[in-house]
C-alpha cells in the first residue's frame, strides 16, 4: 500500500478537477496575527467562541472587550473583570466582530448590522446602501480602513442556485460620513475570506516569484 506523503494534500476547487499539491519545498510568509478565546465542548468537539475584540478606553489602562459566543455577544470591562450578556443586541447569531477606531462593528446572519460604542454599549444600525440580501464579512486593512465585502446571488431568481456565479460587493467606511463607499478597484491588496476571521494583506508581503 502507498502511502500519501504527510506535507501533501488534495485541493478541489469548483469546476475542476482535484489536484495534489506538494509542499515539501513551498515557503511561509507571515502576514499578520489574530487573536482568538478558544473553547471546546469536550463530547461535540464544538465551540461557540466565534470572535473576539478588544479597544482600550483612556490612557490608564482601562479597556473593553466583545466576544461572539454564537447567539450572544458578552462584554467584559477591565473596571469589572467579569463578563456579562450584552442586552441590547440581534435577535440572530453574530457572524463578524471587529473593533475599529474606537467603535465595534458586528454583522449578523439575519442581515443586522450594528455599530457598538465602547462606553455605553448602546447600539446603531448600520446598513449599507443599496441593501442587499447577502454573507457579509468584515475585513480591518491595515488601521486606516475596514472593508465589507458582501457575497450575494446576483441571479436570485433563478430556478437553480449556482454558487460558482456568486459575486462579491466591496466598499470602504467613510468613517468621517457615516457611511459605505463601495469601491471597485483594491490596488495591491488581497482579502481574505473565512468563517473564523478575515484579513487583508498587500501583494508587496509576497516574493516577486510567488505572485
Amino acid at each position: 500500500m502507498e502511502l500519501q506523503y504527510p506535507i501533501q494534500f488534495s485541493v478541489k476547487i469548483p469546476g475542476s478537477e482535484p489536484t495534489m499539491l506538494n509542499i515539501r519545498n513551498s515557503q511561509v510568509f507571515p502576514l499578520g496575527h489574530q487573536y482568538r478565546i478558544m473553547g471546546w465542548d469536550p463530547e461535540s468537539w464544538t465551540t461557540k467562541y466565534k470572535g473576539v475584540a478588544f479597544l482600550p478606553l483612556n490612557e490608564e489602562g482601562e479597556f473593553v472587550v466583545l466576544l461572539n459566543y454564537t447567539m450572544d455577544l458578552l462584554v467584559l470591562r477591565s473596571s469589572e473583570m467579569r463578563w456579562m450578556r450584552l442586552k441590547e443586541t440581534s435577535d440572530a447569531s453574530c457572524c463578524h466582530l471587529v473593533a475599529f477606531r474606537g467603535r465595534f462593528y458586528a454583522t449578523f446572519i439575519n442581515g443586522d448590522f450594528f455599530i457598538f460604542d465602547p462606553y455605553s454599549l448602546k447600539r446603531t444600525p448600520f446598513t449599507p446602501l443599496p441593501l442587499l440580501r447577502s454573507s457579509k464579512y468584515l475585513v480591518q486593512a491595515g488601521d486606516d480602513e475596514l472593508l465589507l465585502v458582501e457575497k450575494f446571488n446576483p441571479f436570485p431568481d433563478a430556478e437553480i442556485l449556482d454558487f460558482n456565479r456568486f459575486t462579491c460587493r466591496v466598499s470602504r467606511l467613510d468613517n468621517e460620513a457615516d457611511k459605505w463607499v463601495e469601491i471597485t478597484d483594491l490596488g495591491d491588496r488581497v482579502l481574505f475570506i473565512r468563517d473564523s476571521g478575515n484579513f487583508c494583506c498587500s501583494l508587496r508581503s509576497f516574493p516577486m516569484d510567488v505572485v
